[in-house]
């Protein structure tokens, strides 16, 4: 019995954890790089997938055995984003469960999740530092996830 325990509460627990959510963008704003910065308004068309990794995904390292989130491009699979528990807490010191999610060694694009709220923000850097070059946008999009 002591053997039973564990394992019953392991199957009954198992839905409670690792949920699947698609992120849709509902609003988009930023600046445009031409010689100066000018404010520019953005299609928000931009959908994301936020889930466990996949066993393949851990057996062939593209993510690391302890990631519980990762992040993928809705309907682009390949390659996914390490998320991190991002640690925030409101006013009244209730913490929130919030994940971060970095693409790019310099963090080009930044993607945080509130599962309480079930909103997110994306954040994109582009080249905005680098000079007047094609992909020097700077874009925020915020918008809501919903279970899958």
């Amino acid at each position: 019995m002591k053997k039973l325990l564990p394992l019953i509460l392991i199957l009954f627990a198992a839905p409670c954890f690792g949920e699947s959510y698609l992120c849709i963008a509902d609003n988009a704003t930023g600046f445009k790089a031409n010689n100066e910065w000018e404010p520019a308004f953005f299609i928000p068309n931009i959908k994301f997938i936020f889930r466990p990794p996949k066993e393949h995904e851990i057996i062939q390292k593209k993510v690391d055995i302890n990631t519980k989130y990762v992040l993928t491009d809705f309907g682009n699979d390949i390659l996914p984003i390490e998320c991190k528990r991002y640690v925030y807490y409101k006013s009244n010191a209730r913490e929130l469960r919030t994940y971060e999610c970095k693409k790019g060694d310099n963090g080009i694009e930044n993607f945080v999740i509130n599962l309480n709220t079930l909103r997110f923000y994306h954040l994109y850097t582009g080249h905005a530092l680098g000079g007047n070059q094609n992909g020097d946008d700077f874009a925020i999009h915020l918008g809501k996830c919903s279970k899958v």
